[in-house]
């Protein structure tokens, strides 16, 4: 599933420049909410699926929004994770989640992402004690 996302994130980074001049923040904070209220509707219509096109549209609108402006929300903290982690989170994160699946409930989202984030930190520091990475 992240896959996609991936490319797609890929994909309006190389395109930021086009994009960033079109493209209005009233328009992606509009069109953001919309995706919102969609994958509501999406949920109570449908049910319960692995992805939903409120989703997307919404993933869409939080990567132009990035590239549009890349200092609002300048946290070092998400600095460190998009530029040492984002690998790691993407090939451990699912083995973390068939690890917690059953206990947490809605609650796996969040403890997926905080323990995959701390299981790659651990991974990223051995790895650059032992000269393996920068």
């Amino acid at each position: 599933m992240g896959l996609p996302f991936f490319t797609l994130g890929y994909l309006i980074h190389d395109k930021k420049d086009i994009l960033t001049e079109k493209i209005s923040n009233s328009f992606l904070i509009a069109f953001g909410i919309f995706s919102l209220l969609l994958t509501i509707l999406e949920v109570i219509v449908v049910g319960k699926l692995d992805v939903y096109i409120g989703t997307i549209i919404f993933s869409v609108c939080i990567f132009i929004w990035c590239v549009k402006n890349p200092d609002t929300l300048n946290f070092k903290i998400t600095e460190f994770i998009g530029e040492k982690l984002y690998i790691l989170i993407y090939i451990l994160h699912l083995m973390v989640l068939w690890i917690i699946n059953p206990q947490f409930g809605y609650l796996n989202p969040i403890i997926c992402f905080i323990a995959t984030t701390i299981i790659c930190a651990i991974i990223y520091f051995i790895l650059k004690a032992i000269g393996w990475q920068k």
